[in-house]
């Protein structure tokens, strides 16, 4: 049977339960916080590579319907910076991938607490995409056998979401916290659809690959924004 590699979120969440609190948002949200920690660690790590001794490659990919240069630098611990050009030869987005087991050793004997929860047994990877080139500024973090992901997005009036999902759940799967440039606080916890059935994550695209005509992923792809609708543009597979 065919694979079908589309578009994950391309349509509206169902089930969603605007503004809920549900009983597990403390977990939830402690989860949300070890996220945000590792995705601070990994944002320095992206503006600290050392691409002038790193290992590079040239190629195109296809991105939302727009063809990218990406320029790959991977250095000798096995982590890939890919910087993705737009038709001015601007970056565009950047994606840092860093095999999990790495993280997990560099943030040993470090007082915060990272990782402890959120380590699993399959030898797996970090994807962190940055994409600032204009508002809203965009930070993802996601681990596809984890099937967790952290959504950072700014506005241009200071206003910051962070959306915490766990493709684990089929209810209350998601967990929201808007700091408006007010400097009032807004939380929810909400149901969104998730992974079809007969999917399966490809190491090379980093998409999710489907045995079913629907329309799946790629990963990591920005949440549906929590104050408006439509989501953001999709991020590359």
């Amino acid at each position: 049977m065919a694979i079908a590699a589309l578009i994950l979120f391309a349509s509206l969440p169902v089930a969603v339960c605007q503004n809920s609190y549900s009983g597990n948002a403390t977990d939830m949200e402690k989860q949300m916080a070890e996220l945000n920690s590792t995705m601070e660690r990994l944002v320095q790590d992206m503006d600290a590579f050392d691409k002038a001794n790193a290992t590079i490659n040239y190629s195109r990919e296809l991105v939302d319907g727009v063809w990218f240069n990406v320029t790959s630098y991977a250095n000798k611990d096995g982590v890939t910076l890919k910087e993705y050009l737009d038709a001015s030869n601007q970056v565009n987005q950047t994606m840092l991938i860093v095999p999990e087991d790495l993280l997990t050793t560099k943030s040993a004997g470090i007082e915060q607490d990272v990782l402890t929860i959120l380590s699993s047994s399959v030898a797996c990877e970090w994807i962190l995409i940055k994409k600032t080139t204009d508002y809203p500024i965009i930070m993802e973090l996601y681990n596809p056998c984890l099937n967790l992901k952290l959504l950072v997005r700014k506005e241009a009036d200071g206003t910051v979401s962070h959306v915490f999902r766990d493709y684990t759940k089929t209810k209350d799967n998601t967990y929201i916290i808007i700091f408006h440039h007010d400097g009032s606080q807004e939380k929810s916890v909400e149901t969104y659809e998730g992974l079809p059935p007969e999917c399966t994550y490809c190491e090379n695209t980093h998409a999710w690959e489907c045995r079913e005509e629907e329309e799946v992923g790629p990963l990591p792809s920005p949440e549906p924004n929590p104050s408006e609708n439509p989501a953001p543009t999709p991020f590359p597979a």
